[in-house]
């Protein structure tokens, strides 16, 4: 396997998303949208939760949705990006990295790039593109809520930068078991909208088949939900789980799925 060629797939995959007509689209929309949220939402929740008057009641209400730990950062408008971030960065990875795979079997270009490629550097490649993909949207939105941070200058930098460090890394550990699961259905999809709808379909069915199991038949069917991508995502968002779960779990499933596809993208037909 060559490091060189996985590096130039990576490079493509990344250009192709964020340099075209629709990279370029999709980028001002979510700087729009990101601009909404940290001006309503964010600077105002952070006002909200300094003032003395409801402070006491917006603490209540996040300890009650269990963010508790989280209520007490020292830097109030991160609270609420990272309430923000913690549920919208999952959704976006799945939309971003649909097309991994499909679009290129679908045109008959990956039998030209098989040429010149092993499918290992190809598959390794689109997947570490998508995880630069989604680690830029998150770095732009890191930057963004600093900047506002600075702006309003009532917390301070040092403690702020440091803790949006630690941010980052949660957030990239929630997005990058879902690419890799995205890469796994792009190994037998054949268009980015069926991806999509493949992804949602097996997550729905398989929570609620595995709820139903767990309820009725096996008392451990629950532990099944280890092999999907957004197992504990409540409790992550929460940050109420042991080290090993918060890091172990995504990278161990991380590596699982890029073996099945790697398997699968083997026999496919191409």
């Amino acid at each position: 396997m060559s490091i060189n060629r996985v590096f130039m797939f990576c490079q493509f995959e990344f250009n192709r998303f964020l340099f075209s007509k629709r990279g370029i689209i999709a980028l001002i929309c979510y700087l729009l949208i990101w601009s909404v949220v940290l001006v309503e939402i964010v600077s105002l929740s952070a006002d909200v939760l300094r003032s003395s008057n409801f402070s006491e009641a917006m603490r209540q209400l996040l300890g009650e949705a269990g963010f508790a730990k989280i209520i007490e950062w020292s830097v109030p408008e991160l609270v609420f990006y990272w309430v923000v971030a913690v549920f919208s960065f999952p959704l976006l990875a799945v939309f971003s990295s649909a097309d991994q795979l499909c679009s290129d079997k679908a045109r008959g270009t990956m039998r030209f790039l098989t040429l010149r490629a092993t499918r290992t550097e190809i598959l390794l490649g689109r997947f570490i593109g998508q995880i630069s993909i989604s680690a830029s949207f998150i770095l732009i939105s890191i930057f963004a809520v600093l900047t506002l941070i600075l702006y309003k200058g009532e917390s301070s930098i040092t403690a702020s930068a440091l803790l949006c460090g630690t941010i980052f890394f949660h957030l990239l550990m929630m997005v990058v078991p879902i690419i890799a699961f995205m890469t796994l259905i792009n190994t037998f999809s054949t268009s980015s909208k069926q991806t999509i709808v493949y992804f949602f379909l097996i997550i729905v069915l398989s929570y609620l088949i595995i709820g139903l199991t767990n309820e009725y038949l096996f008392a451990d069917a629950h532990y099944a939900q280890l092999a999907l991508p957004m197992v504990y995502w409540i409790d992550r968002a929460q940050l109420s789980l042991s080290a090993f779960n918060m890091w172990g779990i995504p990278l161990i499933q991380t590596l699982a799925f890029l073996i099945l596809a790697r398997i699968q993208f083997g026999r496919s037909a191409i």
